[in-house]
């Protein structure tokens, strides 16, 4: 009977020692989340409009409340710089979100290969070339920020 509890305390300690560190982590480290950019192809015809998806999903078994400023620096590049930065891409719904455990939340949007310059109020057509499409928001999670940046590389071509 003496081994038993023995094995038995243990147990115990062991399975309460998992269960704090468990809690521990759920708010004091950063949160489980995926975010992540992607578009429908990897290659372009010019003037053909590019699908962006930007996805974030809990990967925790519990669910996790966070708030965020979607989407600040969103910008497309070609080789030399800023080609198209519409600024904040905000959707209302997820400035504060809680998602389930396992849940995937995304927001989908197109652009139109065209860059920020106006001429006598006409958008001008990006050219041919390889760009690259990055998002990077800032989570606010248990009164900390988590910083994330993902790149999406497309390839638009002449016809």
């Amino acid at each position: 009977m003496k081994k038993l509890w023995k094995i038995v305390s243990v147990v115990l300690v062991i399975a309460l020692g998992i269960s704090a560190a468990g809690v521990i982590y759920a708010f004091y480290a950063p949160p489980l989340i995926t975010f992540n950019i992607s578009t429908d192809k990897e290659t372009y015809q010019l003037g053909e409009p590019v699908n962006i998806t930007i996805t974030l999903k809990n990967q925790a078994p519990w669910p996790i409340t966070a708030s965020c400023s979607l989407w600040c620096d969103f910008h497309i590049n070609d080789e030399s710089g800023d080609v198209y930065s519409p600024g904040f891409l905000y959707d209302p719904g997820w400035h504060s979100f809680t998602l389930s455990p396992l849940e995937l939340k995304s927001n989908r949007f197109t652009w139109k290969q065209v860059n920020n310059l106006k001429v006598d109020g006409n958008e001008i057509p990006v050219t041919a070339g390889t760009y690259k499409i990055v998002a990077s928001p800032t989570f606010e999670y248990n009164g900390r920020e988590y910083h994330f940046e993902r790149e999406a590389i497309i390839i638009i071509q002449e016809g």
